[in-house]
């Protein structure tokens, strides 16, 4: 398969890719998503969760903040 026949049979969900501003490197970060919401959802405090993150995936908290917001949006369509 070619990337155009690729682009062709999902254009709907490459456009809503686009509009949403998902990154392929999100897809990447989906592990630490699922794990630092569990932590969260047992109770732990979001300070923690950061830092363990930030350390775990070497990373900055910064970034471990960022990664989170932008993975909870609800998508617009």
């Amino acid at each position: 398969m070619s990337i155009a026949d690729f682009l062709r049979q999902n254009s709907a969900v490459v456009s809503l890719i686009k509009s949403n501003h998902i990154l392929p490197e999100d897809l990447e970060l989906l592990g630490m998503y699922d794990e630092a919401k569990k932590l969260l959802e047992a109770g732990e405090k979001t300070s923690f969760v950061a830092a363990s993150m930030a350390d775990k995936y070497g990373f900055s908290e910064r970034h471990y903040y960022r990664v989170m917001g932008r993975l909870g949006q609800a998508l617009s369509t």
